[in-house]
């Protein structure tokens, strides 16, 4: 009973994540353009060097879980 009650939650909860937006969720993703280039190179020449380079790296993020107890 408890496993068919999870399961169908973690079913509705893939259902509304994949359904579209009110929007079609293409209004908050800037298209390119000049607008958008003069935005990049505006906010691209207020950072510094580390900044700039700290864009570049993408860390590795592990979904492993350790409890303490174990």
């Amino acid at each position: 009973m408890q496993l068919k009650r999870i399961l169908s939650i973690a079913a509705a909860a893939i259902a509304a994540g994949c359904a579209p937006s009110a929007t079609g969720g293409s209004a908050a993703v800037p298209q390119p353009g000049r607008a958008t280039s003069r935005w990049v190179d505006s906010v691209m020449a207020t950072l510094t060097l580390r900044e700039k380079a700290a864009q570049m790296v993408w860390p590795t993020v592990l979904g492993d879980y350790t409890p303490g107890d174990s």
